[in-house]
């Protein structure tokens, strides 16, 4: 008679895999993507070795899951922040200032998801993610446009131009930044500022003709 796996058994197997996930995880805060190895991911998870590769086939699979698993989050988060109450600029602002405040409660993680060099297939799922976050903001901002709120502009050029200011500041300076440090609201008001000074131009105010109006 073949076997059945039982509900009790589906639950173990998916509690096992989560806790290794979470072990690579923090394994790789600690050394990098390069300095993360089976047997370090096994010792922290408290399984063997081969436990490990009878969830995923190689490292590349688990550093893919894993930073699948963490991309999407981050973009979960930041997309409710986006798509709350409220006038767009204040969304987009929110959305910008909910992502760059958990990047700093772990800088170091944070740089080695967004930017170490990993495998094509890690690589094509970190760019997966950032297009993402661009789509996420031009949506906002198109929001925003079309509320009347902003006079048009270009907000595929502008979400990347906010995406990658984000993302360099999560890959240089945040990076040297230490977990939790005092003066992180500081860092995050300033990145969420210039961000938000990128389209301020285009803002309709009251008795204001806008240089960039279109014709």
């Amino acid at each position: 008679m073949p076997y059945r796996p039982t509900e009790a058994t589906e639950r173990r197997k998916a509690e096992r895999r989560s806790l290794i996930l979470k072990a690579a995880r923090e394994q790789i805060a600690t050394d990098g993507f390069r300095g993360t190895r089976v047997r370090l991911v096994a010792a922290r998870a408290g399984v063997s070795e081969g436990t490990i590769y009878r969830y995923f086939p190689s490292m590349t699979a688990l550093f893919t899951e894993l930073l699948r698993m963490s991309a999407m989050r981050e973009l979960e988060v930041a997309t409710r922040a986006a798509t709350g109450p409220g006038p767009g600029a204040d969304r987009l602002a929110a959305a910008v200032r909910i992502h760059l405040t958990r990047a700093l409660k772990r800088p170091r993680l944070a740089h080695a998801l967004l930017a170490e060099p990993v495998a094509p297939d890690v690589e094509a799922v970190r760019l997966a993610c950032r297009k993402g976050f661009h789509e996420m903001f031009a949506g906002v901002m198109d929001q925003a446009i079309a509320g009347g709120e902003y006079y048009p502009f270009d907000t595929a050029m502008a979400a990347a131009c906010i995406t990658g200011a984000i993302d360099e500041a999560i890959i240089w300076p945040f990076a040297a930044v230490p977990d939790g440090a005092a003066d992180n609201p500081q860092r995050i008001d300033f990145v969420v500022g210039f961000c938000m000074a990128g389209i301020a131009a285009f803002r309709r105010n009251a008795g204001v003709i806008s240089p960039f109006r279109r014709a």
